[in-house]
């Protein structure tokens, strides 16, 4: 699926059986290289979160854990590559932080200006944003309604009508790396599997383990 025809199925109440939409955070060099390819072979679409203030540089963003490899990011030349091959830019804010960890005004910058920067640089519209590391609160959830159709956070687990359009569930494809698992995404004990994940996600996080 496309951000569209996400946000007018939730409208709507109902997607077409068997639909996705592919995220891709942080927009690595890694995206050019492997993923695009793969992408256009099959026809499909993507939205890639840029973190704005990073671009050209790496991940190695303060907060970052010691346990990420760390991977240089796309220069613009490279993004706009790949906007003009029909991927969607979305902002994924403008140094990667921590949300919730910053003042009002930190976080309404790094929100709004990760959004202006790529709109000045690419001249296209940024229209979704992805929250780093899931963080979020109502207010910046407020915010990313009224700045962004979409917003998407990492909440482990299936896009729903319920959802909040700034804040829908994803899946994490490192839950889903057996490729038995990815071909029974459909099914309905699926639901209960993402549900446990997420569960022991959480409480690894609570004892500040990976998440």
């Amino acid at each position: 699926m496309t951000i569209d025809q996400l946000l007018s199925g939730q409208a709507e109440g109902k997607w077409p059986p068997r639909c996705l939409l592919l995220t891709f955070d942080d927009g690595l060099e890694s995206f050019a290289k492997h993923g695009l390819p793969v992408l256009k072979e099959c026809d499909f679409t993507a939205t890639l979160f840029v973190v704005a203030g990073r671009v050209g540089k790496t991940n190695d963003w303060p907060g970052q854990p010691s346990w990420v490899p760390r991977w240089r990011l796309l220069d613009w030349d490279g993004l706009r590559r790949v906007a003009s091959e029909g991927m969607e830019l979305g902002a994924h804010t403008l140094t990667h932080p921590l949300l919730t960890a910053l003042t009002a005004d930190e976080g309404r910058r790094e929100i709004l200006e990760g959004k202006r920067v790529i709109e000045d640089r690419l001249g296209r519209p940024v229209r979704t944003f992805a929250y780093p590391y899931g963080a979020r609160s109502a207010a910046l959830e407020s915010l990313v309604a009224t700045s962004f159709r979409a917003g998407f956070g990492t909440r482990l687990g299936f896009a729903s009508p319920d959802d909040r359009v700034s804040a829908f569930h994803r899946i994490d494809m490192y839950y889903l790396r057996d490729p038995r698992l990815f071909s029974s995404l459909g099914a309905v004990w699926m639901h209960h599997y993402l549900r446990f994940r997420r569960w022991v996600r959480e409480l690894k996080d609570r004892q500040g383990g990976r998440g």
